[in-house]
């Protein structure tokens, strides 16, 4: 049976932000609850969202993290990924990196920039 497709936002699903090919590989339930589902809400509807408007549809590398995920990443109880305020998105070049960027720097987020990838941070969520 095909798992029931939840949006968080206009654009945005809960099975986008909660995709990981470690945990499916593992057999990690990678579920967010409670605050965990109102900082993704928000950060699909205060971050993502404006940035889909002003720039295009942006490709997610990574967002929320459970528990047992994050600490297979090496996080602690700290980390916006298990609090469901990160996400990190693909750059393909500097000109998209600038795009975004611009953009970002107007929404409650804060970024930083790795190579191929930003990650950002939601501000104003719960955690």
């Amino acid at each position: 049976m095909k798992k029931k497709i939840v949006n968080l936002s206009k654009h945005f699903s809960l099975r986008r932000l909660t995709l990981d090919a470690h945990a499916l590989d593992r057999g990690i339930a990678n579920t967010p609850e409670g605050l965990q589902l109102e900082n993704l809400h928000a950060l699909c509807t205060e971050v993502l969202e404006p940035l889909q408007r002003h720039v295009g549809h942006p490709t997610i590398i990574a967002a929320f993290r459970c528990r047992e995920l994050n600490a297979f990443y090496g996080s602690d109880d700290t980390s916006p990924y298990l609090q469901g305020r990160a996400v990190d998105l693909f750059i393909p070049n500097a000109e998209i990196a600038r795009k975004y960027l611009t953009v970002l720097a107007t929404l409650p987020c804060k970024t930083e920039t790795f190579q191929g990838k930003i990650h950002v941070i939601l501000m104003n969520g719960n955690g």
